[in-house]
């Protein structure tokens, strides 16, 4: 048995698909009962088998609701909710479930991490996500942490489809560089291809499969959605204000920037062969994304909006 937290995530969700469609038996944690109808509906869409699917109601910032959650699994897909609670609560996140895991023998866990987590980060969420990954090491179970870019889902650029619709133009502040973005459901092909074997006590860096200009995202969204989009570098000054207004949180808003700034440098051009390696397949290419989601970026589609940045 499986457990799999943040199941109401994008990439928590995924990930059970993936384990569903492997025959793994999962025990997926949501806030409350309420929340179970969202995902009953995401599994018939996907003609899950339900019979190998439970329900758990807890949350990782409750402590207390966590033993039962845990009680029976074998092994833990630990993802954090999208991050809209307080950050600094990430630690004590992964805290609790070290704690109720110390006396549990678990074969694997699988953490979600982030490229960059490191105590010593630039960035609040890679300061957090580093002690958040020695929290989970310290609890003496097999491990992986589990590092994309958060920052270069390619379900965040949903976010802006209103925009483009309305502008016909993509502003996102990464000058000239290239930058690898990632499918949300590439890295949960990881986690569940990882949480089957046995822990390596290591850290698996992912990018998406190519390195692509701001100018090339837009030209893949255009001829998806089947108007012209143009590629808006966005000063970081105007990107501060952008984002506050969008409802972004101070602190997210500050760590964008920082990472931005890393992204206009050409610090996310690289591409990492691991979801190759890891799954035989080479990854979602951002043009198949694109086509995949068009009806989100053509006029008039409200339904394929987003809200927030990380979802």
């Amino acid at each position: 048995m499986i457990l799999v937290t943040a199941a109401l995530s994008i990439i928590g969700r995924e990930t059970i698909f993936e384990l569903n469609r492997r025959g793994e038996r999962c025990r997926v944690l949501i806030p409350r009962v309420e929340k179970q109808e969202e995902l009953e509906t995401f599994f018939a869409h996907k003609q899950m088998d339900r019979g190998l699917i439970e329900f758990a109601i807890g949350d990782l910032g409750v402590a207390q609701s966590l033993p039962a959650a845990v009680d029976g699994v074998d092994a833990i897909a630990l993802i954090y909710p999208a991050l809209d609670f307080e950050v600094s609560q990430l630690e004590g996140l992964a805290a609790a479930v070290a704690s109720t895991c110390a006396d549990q023998p678990l074969r694997h866990i699988v953490h979600l991490s982030a490229i960059g987590a490191d105590v010593d980060a630039p960035t609040r969420l890679g300061r957090l996500m580093g002690r958040a990954e020695h929290c989970v090491a310290g609890i003496g179970m097999p491990f992986t942490h589990v590092r994309p870019h958060m920052f270069l889902l390619m379900q965040n650029v949903r976010s802006f489809a209103a925009e483009i619709q309305r502008d016909r133009v993509l502003r996102l502040p990464l000058g000239h560089a290239r930058t690898s973005w990632i499918d949300a459901r590439d890295i949960a092909r990881v986690i569940a291809a990882l949480i089957v074997k046995p822990g390596n006590n290591d850290g698996v860096t992912l990018t998406g499969p190519e390195a692509l200009t701001g100018q090339d995202i837009a030209d893949m969204i255009g001829l998806a959605a089947g108007y012209s989009v143009t590629f808006e570098d966005l000063p970081p000054e105007k990107a501060h204000g952008r984002l506050l207004s969008n409802g972004m949180q101070s602190w997210l808003v500050a760590d964008s920037l920082t990472m931005f700034e890393a992204f206009r440098a050409g610090v996310a051009a690289g591409v990492s062969p691991m979801v190759e390696q890891l799954t035989g397949s080479r990854g979602t290419r951002f043009n198949d994304f694109a086509f995949e989601y068009a009806w989100a970026f053509r006029q008039g589609e409200d339904a394929g909006q987003l809200s927030g940045w990380l979802n």
